[in-house]
């Protein structure tokens, strides 16, 4: 299993048995929160398209916040394309027109491949009651996955 970053933002791929996972999918030039761009917006000199990443087997999302769902990268899958995400993630993924969609609470697992099983986890305090971390189980590993990460440094 391999977890690693593909931006430098909280886009994430998971790899595991020759299948792969993106989490958090945020891969065009632009993105910004409603209301707009002046109170979250961000930028990419070279953005990465989605289709770098092809196939994708499933999509995991954290939260249902646009940096976290971005409608127009998440477009640019197919439709069948299964995923896995918290409530509100879950909701709008369905508002998407993805059909296979598993909504998870704090503490339920789901068996995102074959190989690759995803227990939901709430972070802590601000993002407990509206995003999910992850503990991903495959070839014998465990990795803890939030997409909340505080640099010190």
């Amino acid at each position: 299993m391999e977890l690693r970053r593909l931006d430098d933002y909280q886009s994430w791929a998971l790899e595991t048995g020759g299948r792969r996972v993106v989490i958090d999918p945020w891969l065009t030039h632009e993105m910004s929160l409603p209301p707009g761009h002046w109170l979250f917006g961000r930028r990419r000199a070279a953005p990465q398209p989605l289709t770098t990443w092809l196939p994708i087997d499933a999509v995991v999302l954290s939260a249902h916040f646009s940096d976290h769902l971005h409608p127009e990268t998440l477009r640019q899958l197919p439709p069948s394309t299964p995923v896995f995400g918290s409530q509100g993630a879950a909701k709008h993924a369905r508002k998407l027109g993805f059909t296979h969609v598993t909504a998870l609470r704090d503490g339920e697992q789901a068996t995102v491949l074959p190989a690759l099983a995803a227990t939901a986890i709430a972070p802590d305090f601000p993002y407990a009651h509206n995003s999910l971390g992850f503990v991903f189980e495959a070839e014998g590993a465990r990795v803890y996955f939030e997409t909340h990460i505080v640099n010190f440094e």
